[in-house]
């Protein structure tokens, strides 16, 4: 398993959208995933609670959350797998950061220059 990530393209700093890996079938010990489970934290660094997939199955590989976001919160993620064996472990733990990517600066530009400074 790899950490879940954040997908670029919808995170910002009042959202955060989490995606997971599938479980491939050479390493789900023989038996077809039921559910998925994915665990939140709060952004800031309290404790993990399902977001889905624990009390309900569920093969939903991402997750958007829209409440309880704030710019610059840091939330922890983490996910298991579930097929007729039982739960997996936890994956390592993804880390999703509330924020916008900043603008790339304007090339700079030369207002004067000499032999010895510019």
């Amino acid at each position: 398993m790899v950490a879940p990530a954040s997908d670029e393209t919808v995170t910002n700093d009042n959202r955060i959208k989490i995606d997971i890996q599938i479980i491939e079938p050479l390493q789900n010990g023989g038996s077809p995933i039921l559910s998925y489970s994915l665990e939140v934290d709060d952004g800031q660094g309290g404790q993990f609670k399902a977001v889905y997939g624990k009390d309900v199955d569920s093969l939903a590989t991402s997750y958007t959350q829209y409440y309880g976001v704030e710019r610059g919160y840091l939330f922890r993620a983490r996910y298991r797998a579930r097929n007729v064996i039982g739960w997996s472990d936890y994956s390592p733990i993804g880390y999703i950061l509330a924020a916008i990517k900043p603008n790339t600066p304007p090339m700079p530009t030369i207002v004067s220059a000499s032999a010895t400074a510019i």
